[in-house]
């Protein structure tokens, strides 16, 4: 090799190893990008307790993609207590993606259903874990629902299985032959299971179009169908369901997806419909065409003649948080996307006042339908919470200020203070019980 030549070398060499040095110098002055990602493609489970004290939601950390199974994935559980604003469970293991979250009506118990059929019961009081099980054939665990003497766990799973786990019995360690049994009827995707007041009979919403009512203790059933010659209760995937009228009504909301599964050759066009139901008949009592239809999270309001849902707004997939009057047939209140990231899980405070918005990175909001505005954001699990106070100003909890603020609070991030553990979001919630 020439003199020349050798010099070259040697130049480019220097070069290199400058521009990596001084990239890594650069990447060294970054924090870490750490935040805990919910997927895009799921709904990330977001539930308060039925006392409105405690609030849970459930994380996945991972690529945006179906399906993403451990360890590419993982899923992670956080807990709040609103009384004294502390997260009581923050979950480190690596569990697969929790799909499903449900609290007890009367122990101190929150339940995870996940992505790898695994059900996990934490307890409040010690923040352990202290049932763990295997259910439904490895399946996505997508719905959870308790009777309201918390003695009975309905589980559905997306191959379709509803299974009743005698969970009174399994908390006592005292599981048995016969503590769990099955209800076959759906062959597809369990998306929403609600008991009535009675604790008899449960209401099952599915993928296959399906809506049916069980009584859990002879485990006979029967379809929600359109008409006399036994139509399904939806042109499209049935995603959520729930009581109204002293259990007298069902509310169902369909939504269709391009039609993917078995039942969709039809030519009929998918309706896009919130429908109310006699429970008693299994028959429509009133059908609200809604473009679109709805994705997730009936949630009834206080005054039982409004829900809340997460409604699609085009083949995009992002959906609207919308407040529907059923007795007027027409929408009350929208909360669109342009406040931050598509949504994409919905939980509404027993207040019926304020609802907790999943809306992608890590990201939830609060809003209040009475103020019509967001009172609150979560810019990650990890970090915090950004509270706007009645004058104005931003209060930040610790943690908040270590990144850039985001979405709805960005022209407020400056001069903001930080809050005590008992102030911001959860003293909110909490006092307006």
């Amino acid at each position: 090799m020439t003199v020349a030549k050798t010099r070259v070398l040697v130049a480019l060499v220097a070069c290199c190893v400058t521009l990596t040095i001084h990239e890594l110098g650069a990447q060294a002055g970054k924090p870490a990008y750490t935040w805990a990602l919910p997927n895009q493609y799921f709904v990330p489970p977001v539930t308060f307790s039925p006392d409105g004290r405690y609030l849970a939601m459930g994380i996945s950390v991972g690529p945006a993609y179906d399906p993403c199974p451990l360890p590419t994935c993982e899923g992670r559980l956080h807990v709040f207590d609103l009384k004294t604003g502390l997260r009581i469970i923050d979950s480190s293991t690596k569990y697969a993606r929790v799909m499903s979250l449900a609290f007890t009506h009367r122990g101190p118990y929150v339940v995870a259903g996940h992505a790898d059929g695994v059900v996990r019961v934490w307890s409040l009081a010690t923040s352990q874990v202290v049932k763990e099980f295997q259910c439904c054939q490895g399946k996505w665990i997508r719905a959870l629902a308790m009777t309201p003497d918390d003695s009975i766990l309905a589980i559905g799973a997306q191959n379709g299985q509803i299974v009743l786990w005698n969970m009174a019995d399994g908390l006592r360690g005292q599981d048995r032959p016969g503590s769990s049994r099955t209800l076959p009827g759906h062959y597809y995707g369990v998306s929403s299971l609600a008991f009535d007041s009675s604790g008899i009979y449960l209401i099952s919403a599915a993928d296959d179009q399906h809506v049916r009512r069980w009584n859990i203790n002879t485990g006979n059933t029967y379809e929600f169908s359109r008409a006399a010659d036994k139509q399904k209760a939806h042109r499209g995937m049935v995603k959520t369901v729930t009581l109204l009228n002293n259990d007298r009504w069902a509310v169902t909301g369909a939504y269709w997806e391009g039609g993917t599964y078995k039942d969709y050759a039809s030519s009929s066009p998918p309706d896009h419909i919130l429908r109310l139901w006699d429970v008693d008949t299994g028959r429509p009592i009133r059908s609200y065409p809604l473009e679109f239809g709805i994705r997730c999270c009936l949630r009834p309001l206080p005054d039982g003649h409004r829900v809340a849902f997460l409604r699609a707004t085009g083949w995009n997939e992002d959906p609207v948080l919308e407040i529907f009057d059923l007795d007027r047939g027409q929408s009350e209140q929208t909360v669109r996307p342009s406040m931050g990231e598509s949504f994409h899980a919905m939980g509404s405070h027993p207040d019926g006042h304020h609802f907790v918005i999943a809306i992608g990175d890590g990201q939830f909001l609060v809003w209040d339908r009475r103020a019509a505005k967001v009172v609150a954001q979560l810019v990650s699990v990890d970090e915090g919470w950004a509270v706007q106070l009645p004058d104005g100003r931003i209060d930040f909890s610790e943690g908040f200020a270590r990144w850039p603020c985001r979405n709805v609070f960005q022209q407020a991030c400056q001069g903001g203070s930080k809050a005590t553990a008992t102030k911001g979001l959860l003293a909110l919630l909490w006092n307006q019980r």
